[in-house]
């Protein structure tokens, strides 16, 4: 049994014994350890994580006291030398061994039942993404879910939690076991609608169990469902799926053959080889009667810049200006062009008080990853394709990313996303639009940076917004802004 568990409740254990962590603040400053194992964090880190705003004169004392209480929890009767709650140079440091915390189990052991799966042994792999999914006890981090220090880990763990989910009913279809599994799916493709793997296993386990009609049935609602909420088709991998049922494929059996004659049903469906065709970003759209007076010569200047990317350059364009005075707009209207052209558009926003690092990349890049799919990452993308799990956590298949130093491995990532969006820019040029950065996070705008200066031979154009009115001397972004003025590149 695992000594820290943050897979449900949050709890520490002696064998079998749970020990009790004391009250909320203690299982707090446990948490934040934990989601920092083997690193120190210096007092102010940890200050800031646990009060935030809400922190007095005081914080200093406090954290100080609930530390002695934790290491008396953690280490009863020990001595400093055998400390687990280390004082370093640069702050408080977890110790945690490996096989220790559940989270790293989980993952361990989702990443080998992917392998396994992908290595033709359905069997093997049910029993071991079971064991992973054995693990979680409730939501993640439970009692500090709420709390901004654990937003991200939350969301990253219960994407490789669906994950596992959908590793596991894959080897459950290899198997020959649609008949059982309608009941699950149906529940999870209506709690998760955007999951279009959820959609196409559902499709699967209808048609094998001899209810064509049901199956093509959720291929509509999906559509519906996607072209309502996000302005989308769905990805080719669905769209293909659709065809071999309507087309009664020799590879989709149908319920009335045998379970055991039915062939291996394939793990995450590679897309083929050519330009990826998604639909426009809903929020670029602009109205049929949306009026453009007025922006006649920005809009050139825009035209020009993208006329440049057909040349093998990657320029970036940065337009700023008031709340309401048309950077949307005048991105709707490049982006709409462009589009019709046959290029594919990324979109993602920064928004006002959520602080999530790489936000607007995240969006951007998920539509497209989806659409291509894992197994050409691993193919195109052999020694970064596992550095965009740390953007994209639902890559878990891939592997396990690199460890270093953050520096280090932050580095990784930002190459991981620049030869994807090469990836992308082979086949057709790229707009990437990326709104409202006065409200970015600092590594965001590192990100940014990184994009604007690579020296991968990208085609595709950089757009992003922002709002003068926001901004002082002081801010990230401005610092930014006079950082890249001096880039022949940047307009």
């Amino acid at each position: 049994m695992p000594k820290y568990a943050i897979l449900g409740s949050i709890q520490l254990c002696d064998g079998d014994r749970r020990v009790g962590v004391g009250g909320p603040g203690q299982v707090a400053l446990l948490a934040v350890l934990l989601l920092h194992a083997n690193r120190a964090l210096s007092r102010d880190e940890l200050i800031d994580a646990l009060w935030g705003d809400e922190q007095s004169g005081g914080a200093a004392k406090r954290l100080q006291v609930a530390i002695g209480r934790l290491r008396r929890t953690l280490e009863p009767g020990g001595t400093p030398s055998e400390s687990v709650l280390q004082t370093t140079a640069a702050g408080y440091l977890l110790a945690v061994a490996p096989g220790e915390l559940d989270a790293e189990l989980f993952t361990t052991r989702l990443e080998q039942g992917c392998r396994t799966l992908e290595a033709g042994d359905p069997a093997r792999a049910r029993t071991q993404l079971a064991e992973a999914l054995a693990l979680w006890r409730g939501p993640a981090l439970a009692e500090v879910a709420y709390q901004q220090f654990a937003r991200t880990e939350t969301r990253r763990l219960e994407e490789l939690r669906l994950a596992a989910i959908e590793a596991r009913v894959d080897a459950d279809l290899q198997l020959g076991e649609h008949g059982s599994l309608v009941g699950e799916l149906e529940a999870l493709a209506a709690a998760h609608p955007l999951r279009e793997r959820f959609a196409a296993q559902l499709m699967r386990a209808l048609y094998r169990a001899g209810r064509q009609g049901e199956a093509l049935e959720i291929y509509t609602c999906t559509r519906a469902y996607l072209s309502s909420e996000l302005g989308i088709e769905p990805g080719p991998a669905l769209q293909a799926l659709q065809a071999e049922v309507l087309a009664q494929s020799p590879a989709l059996p149908s319920g009335t053959e045998p379970a055991a004659s039915a062939p291996p049903a394939p793990g995450p469906v590679e897309a083929a080889r050519g330009p990826v065709a998604l639909a426009l970003p809903r929020s670029l759209a602009l109205p049929r009667d949306s009026p453009f007076v007025g922006r006649e010569g920005p809009s050139a200047r825009l035209r020009e810049s993208w006329s440049r990317v057909r040349d093998g350059v990657h320029p970036a364009v940065l337009v700023g200006g008031e709340a309401g005075s048309g950077k949307t707009c005048l991105a709707s209207q490049l982006a709409v062009a462009v589009h019709a052209e046959g290029a594919l558009v990324l979109h993602g926003r920064c928004d006002e008080g959520l602080a999530v690092p790489y936000q607007p990349f995240v969006e951007a890049l998920r539509p497209y990853v989806r659409a291509v799919g894992p197994q050409r990452l691993r193919v195109e993308l052999p020694d970064l394709a596992t550095e965009l799990r740390r953007l994209l956590p639902e890559l878990a298949s891939l592997g396990e990313p690199t460890r270093a130093d953050p520096e280090s491995e932050r580095f990784a990532m930002f190459e991981a996303v620049a030869v994807l969006i090469e990836l992308a820019s082979r086949e057709q040029p790229v707009l990437l639009v990326v709104e409202d950065l006065h409200w970015a996070t600092n590594p965001t705008l590192m990100m940014l940076r990184h994009l604007i200066r690579s020296e991968h031979p990208f085609g595709a154009l950089v757009l992003g917004t922002y709002r003068e009115t926001e901004l002082d001397a002081e801010h990230p972004l401005a610092q930014l802004l006079a950082d890249l003025h001096r880039d022949a590149s940047v307009q």
